[in-house]
């Protein structure tokens, strides 16, 4: 037996010995990230901004999820951002495109808050919005006030 068979065993032999990880994590840049991935990373390098990955296969989510159920949810499908924390007068959001101004401007006044925008992609934060059962949230708000005004009617006549 060569030399070189031996090394080949004795490394086969080493990685039998390692825990098992079935997770194989792709590192920036790699080819297995995927495209939306890739483009929201570039967006928040050009415009220095930090990235977030809304759902991280490895460690604890980024969202605070007790202000996710305060910020209104309309809100949150119409510009479709998620809110991640808050310190102070701050709201930090993930949100696909920060580029744009006006949606960011609607947000900070309906939120009465300074808006710190982070990128994310916009395929996580719809998982994140349906995840947060935020349109159950929309459709409980919409038969509420169907509910409020039926009783109205059945009591005036």
């Amino acid at each position: 037996m060569s030399q070189t068979e031996n090394k080949v065993t004795t490394e086969a032999d080493a990685r039998d010995r390692l825990p098992h990880n079935p997770v194989a994590l792709p590192a920036d840049g790699d080819d297995h990230t995927p495209p939306e991935v890739r483009a929201a990373k570039e967006l928040a390098r050009r415009y220095r901004l930090p990235y977030v990955d809304l759902l991280p296969p490895v460690g604890d989510s980024p969202i605070d999820y007790a202000l996710l159920g305060e910020v209104p949810v309309e809100l949150m499908l119409r510009h479709l951002f998620v809110p991640l924390r808050r310190e102070g007068r701050r709201l930090h959001i993930a949100m696909a495109d920060p580029t744009d101004l006006e949606r960011l401007d609607e947000i900070a006044s309906a939120v009465h808050a300074r808006i710190v925008p982070h990128v994310s992609t916009a395929g996580a934060i719809e998982v994140v919005l349906r995840k947060g059962d935020a349109t159950q949230r929309v459709l409980q708000e919409a038969a509420s006030g169907f509910r409020i005004s039926l009783v109205k009617e059945t009591e005036q006549g």
